[in-house]
Formats: structure tokens, C-alpha cells, sequence
């Protein structure tokens, strides 16, 4: 209660903010592998890596806060602030190639891993936002490798370097 024990009235609903912001998030990632000596990388270009990944395991998370408001008439609102944060991970195989060696047929080669996402990418405050779920079409990926000679016995090591590119929407759905 302030200015002579009249209640102040804090609006209900209203937006002051969006979320997320715009704009694209970049998620590296780098795995190496190490061929014996006898294996040869002749096959292996930048332009030959591929890879396969799965989106399903990111998605968005609100977290919800309060904090007051200074109002111009004097006195404080709680205000409700929400964080919103994509997180989650993305499996990934890379491969390329072909390797060969004396014997056999040429194979690609390649590797696994697992790409960790949790960065901020917005806020709102007043309601809770409506936060649209992460569709394949807004992820991409480029991945590359490269060969490198490794230690003092003839290995190669292959090295795949890569991002992926999350597309955060220009704002929340009501």
C-alpha cells in the first residue's frame, strides 16, 4: 500500500517483451579418429563428409522468475520474467571417404558423437510465452574433415569438424 493506503494495480497480462530474439544459434562440434599406418586416406576430401543427425531431443524450456517493478507513482509490482532457454542434445554419425587399404574394397569411414545444446535465446515477461517446438526444417548441418599425419608411425588421424545452425523464430505464438 503506498500513497495514502490506496492499492496499487499492476496490469495483468501485459507483454513487455518478446522471445526468443531472431536470429540463428550456432552449435560446433569435432571428432577425430585414428587409422593404422597401412590405411590409405586418398579417398578422403573435404567434400566427401556426410552426416546424419537427430533433432528430436532439443526443444525450448521456460524458466519463470519474479521481479518487482518500479512504478512512476512510487511502490513496486511483481512482474512475472521468463528465461527461455533451447537445450538438449544432437546425436550425429559423420563419415567420408573412401578408405583403402592392401586388401578388402574401399569403405567410407566414420564416427559418432553427440552434440550438447543449452544456451539462452530469449526472455518475456507478463503471460508465459507460447513456445513453438523445433521442426527439422529449422536445423542445418555442415560438416567437413580433415586428414592430418599423427605421431612418428605413419598414422593418419581424421579429424570432422562441423556446425549446426538453429533457426530461433522471429517471435512467440500468443
Amino acid at each position: 500500500m503506498e500513497a495514502g493506503n490506496q492499492p496499487i494495480l499492476c496490469e495483468q497480462g501485459n507483454r513487455c517483451g518478446k522471445c526468443p530474439p531472431q536470429g540463428d544459434i550456432a552449435i560446433r562440434f569435432c571428432e577425430t579418429i585414428t587409422l593404422h599406418e597401412l590405411f590409405s586416406v586418398q579417398g578422403v576430401t573435404a567434400q566427401s563428409a556426410c552426416i546424419a543427425y537427430d533433432t528430436d531431443y532439443i526443444g525450448y524450456v521456460i524458466d519463470r522468475s519474479t521481479m518487482n517493478a518500479q512504478l512512476p507513482c512510487g511502490g513496486t509490482c511483481p512482474v512475472n520474467v521468463y528465461r527461455i532457454s533451447l537445450i538438449g542434445a544432437i546425436p550425429y554419425i559423420v563419415s567420408a571417404g573412401p578408405v583403402s587399404s592392401a586388401q578388402g574394397v574401399p569403405v567410407p569411414v566414420g564416427a559418432q558423437g553427440c552434440a550438447i545444446v543449452n544456451q539462452v535465446v530469449g526472455y518475456a515477461c507478463g503471460d508465459a510465452p507460447e513456445i513453438p517446438v523445433i521442426r527439422y526444417g529449422d536445423v542445418s548441418a555442415s560438416v567437413e574433415v580433415e586428414p592430418a599425419p599423427c605421431g612418428h608411425a605413419n598414422k593418419t588421424t581424421l579429424t570432422f569438424k562441423g556446425v549446426f545452425t538453429i533457426s530461433i523464430p522471429a517471435e512467440c505464438t500468443q
